[in-house]
């Protein structure tokens, strides 16, 4: 269960994560940074179930970039290779491993050293072979000082998120994402905006079951360092839990319990139309009206 979200603002990003670690029966808070630098001016951010495989993909990214341009392509495609390449040699270790033959061996030359039946359930067992809810979100900047968001995640595919300029992944991605929406986070929210609706949608995401302590980092281009006063968050969670969590208005209650809101069998509600109800658009009589008087009812105007 856990939760990271990066968001630009102008020429920065502003990224925040949970730091829980969570096993089969057991889990634990504060204990882990799920963000790693791969390239002088890029991140990723790591969720999933299972997060082993995470920093030989992100070591692998770094090792592909290397004297590469400095542009959002290039990264795309040296991550994407590295998390494809890192899946790979997951399947063969796993699947062929026993056999003592690598994946190129396989694809090389899988029909002479297996018969047919058995290389078609090879090849199925590789096919299911995936990472386990494994999700990576890549931030950073190009050459061109411009900030770029990307996720990884499935069989190696990615999604820019450069438009509208904020993504988040992980079990409490989806609640994450919906109070950024909220709030109409874009890039040209100002940097103070934009920190405050990070942390709002990390505290949101821990209602979906994201840790509770935050990891709050942000960067420009050429930076490397991020600081803060220690109690920032903690004023962050007060001023939200005061002010900004979503909280049911009293007069939206006074209205529901104005609305005669009922249950009722099918008898009941036709028999309430054999009881003629008040037309609710009628208007209703003034008592400051003069009303006719017992001699001459019907209001004459005889004396």
């Amino acid at each position: 269960m856990t939760v990271c979200i990066a968001a630009m603002a102008h020429e920065y990003i502003v990224s925040a994560s949970d730091t829980m670690i969570t096993g089969s029966t057991l889990s634990t808070d504060a204990c882990c940074s799920k963000w790693e630098p791969f390239a002088e001016e890029w991140q990723a951010m790591i969720t999933g179930d299972d997060i082993a495989p995470a920093s030989p993909i992100i070591e692998k990214a770094g090792q592909y970039l290397k004297g590469r341009p400095n542009t959002l392509e290039e990264v795309r495609r040296s991550f994407k290779r590295a998390f494809q390449n890192q899946l790979s040699e997951m399947a063969a270790d796993r699947v062929l491993g026993r056999f003592g033959v690598s994946m190129r061996e396989f694809k090389k030359s899988g029909k002479k050293i297996f018969d047919e039946t058995t290389l078609a359930r090879l090849c199925g067992e590789i096919q299911n072979v995936h990472f386990a809810g494994l999700e990576f979100l890549v931030w950073g900047f190009d050459s061109d000082r411009t900030p770029h968001i990307f996720t990884v995640r499935g069989d190696g595919e990615d999604a820019i998120f450069d438009r509208p300029g904020f993504a988040s992944v992980g079990s409490g991605g989806y609640a994450a994402d919906t109070l950024l929406y909220y709030f109409n986070q874009s890039r040209q929210c100002d940097l103070y905006e934009t920190v405050f609706h990070v942390c709002a949608g990390k505290f949101m995401a821990e209602r979906a079951g994201a840790g509770l302590n935050t990891s709050l980092f942000v960067r420009k281009h050429g930076t490397s360092v991020f600081s803060h006063h220690f109690s920032l968050i903690d004023n962050l969670r007060a001023a939200w839990e005061e002010h900004g969590s979503p909280r049911v208005p009293l007069q939206a209650l006074e209205a529901i319990q104005r609305a005669n809101v009922r249950c009722q069998t099918l008898d009941e509600h036709l028999a309430d139309f054999t009881v003629k109800q008040p037309d609710p658009q009628s208007p209703k009589p003034d008592p400051s009206d003069p009303q006719p008087s017992p001699e001459s009812p019907g209001g004459s105007d005889e004396s």
